[in-house]
């Protein structure tokens, strides 16, 4: 009889546990849509303009109600599993005491068994069925929450998301002589190579001008300085300290990032600025919008600094989001200074105001500012030039349009190309371009 039960418990614990798997992959399912759903609305909205500059706005619902559809029915098929639990477990629950019935019955009347002992034994074997049905649910509840532990893990294992240190290390002193970049290589996660033994010396101080094609590796090898991730091979030196000894919560609190792409918070202006230094004065923020040709920024706005600006700026055009973000990052008067082509977003009379003004802000300052346009770094104390992953020139610009065939090239495309061919234009105005 003891033989049968324990069958009968063991063929239980199997329904529970294939009901179990099966809530697991279809939990899994439903994560799964839950974030190609969420990766579309976010792609949608911060893509709006793409989407109705291209009159996409029809293919894109009809791909959110697809891709609804979808969540929807995995999510319908994962109840209709988990609603399967309570009657499987009282099936099962019926089917023990069943056999133990008949089993019992049996050995009752060959008289193997007393009628006491066979109440006592289903007594105790009916006091069992409720505590494994409650741990049966909570065994569907632990499945559950191991798909969940599963998406996460494919999440965290995905190169784009890789995590090359945790955040210890000494506290970052400051700058005191220079950064030195010593034979630094970086591959990405497929293989390829972006920078290829580069060496660079940053004085304090110093102003330095990257350039060169797209894909030569400026952006790498700054976020490299900005200890945003660690070389494959080579060191970064502060003072003659290799940077990975540092925390880089420490490092990062004493330099400041203007990237490319600037975003602003959806608060205020002031709330914006204040985000580089929670306790800066009013006059270090005056001063700050000052450098950065954006007191008439402020003017402009019916609130001035208590204006909100939206989510991601979206109330300032793009040439007062870039000098909004320079402003707040020379609030933190930091040690390096890195600007992701600062004027990429800035009209003609924009851009000359600002260029004044960082050459104002960058004195005493060490600053690193990749370029594209060749008209921000002319003033440069030094511009290097990158190609293919490496330093291939360096030097002031009268010395590389002298010395380097690239860097003269680069300048020929922005400054006298434009010219040959407005004159082209201006002698034979049907002449094709």
């Amino acid at each position: 009889a003891p033989i049968r039960v324990g069958t009968d418990i063991a063929l239980m614990g199997g329904l529970i546990n294939g009901v179990g798997r099966w809530i697991r992959r279809r939990s899994q399912k439903l994560h799964r849509r839950m974030g190609e759903m969420g990766q579309h609305v976010l792609e949608s909205l911060e893509g709006m303009k793409i989407v109705k500059g291209f009159g996409y706005e029809d293919r894109e619902t009809r791909t959110f109600r697809a891709k609804n559809q979808r969540l929807f029915l995995a999510g319908l098929k994962l109840v209709a599993v988990r609603e399967l639990n309570s009657p499987i477990s009282e099936f099962a629950s019926a089917l023990m005491a069943g056999v133990v019935l008949l089993v019992g019955g049996h050995f009752l009347a060959r008289g193997e068994l007393t009628a006491d002992e066979f109440l006592v034994f289903l007594a105790a074997i009916l006091s069992t069925l409720a505590p494994v049905k409650r741990v049966g649910q909570a065994y569907h509840r632990i499945q559950n929450g191991l798909s969940a532990y599963d998406r996460l893990r494919e999440i965290f294992a995905l190169p784009a998301e890789r995590r090359p240190f945790t955040p210890r290390g000494k506290p970052f002193p400051g700058l005191g002589r220079e950064i030195r970049v010593e034979g630094v290589h970086y591959r990405y996660p497929d293989g390829t190579w972006a920078l290829r033994g580069v060496d660079l010396v940053i004085r304090k101080g110093e102003t330095v001008a990257l350039v060169g094609p797209s894909g030569a590796g400026k952006t790498t090898l700054v976020d490299l300085l900005a200890y945003f991730d660690r070389p494959t091979k080579g060191r970064v030196l502060v003072d003659g300290v290799d940077l990975a000894t540092y925390d880089p919560l420490s490092y990062r609190q004493r330099i400041a990032v203007v990237p490319q792409e600037v975003y602003l918070f959806s608060g205020t202006l002031l709330e914006n600025l204040l985000y580089a230094q929670p306790d800066a004065t009013e006059e270090e923020v005056r001063r700050a919008l000052e450098m950065a040709d954006a007191l008439d920024v402020v003017r402009a706005l019916p609130e001035g600094l208590h204006t909100r600006v939206g989510q991601g700026g979206i109330r300032l055009s793009g040439g007062q989001r870039q000098r909004i973000a320079l402003a707040r990052a020379l609030l933190r008067d930091p040690d390096l200074l890195i600007l992701d082509e600062p004027t990429a977003s800035l009209d003609a009379l924009s851009e000359d105001r600002i260029q004044e003004a960082l050459h104002r802000a960058f004195q005493d300052r060490t600053v690193v500012i990749i370029a594209h346009r060749l008209a921000t770094v002319l003033q440069a104390d030094r511009i290097v030039v990158m190609d293919r992953g490496r330093v291939v020139a360096e030097g002031r610009h009268r010395e590389l349009l002298e010395g380097s065939p690239l860097y003269r090239e680069l300048y020929r495309l922005q400054f006298q190309k434009p010219l040959e061919v407005r004159h082209a234009a201006e002698s034979d105005p049907e002449a094709p371009l």
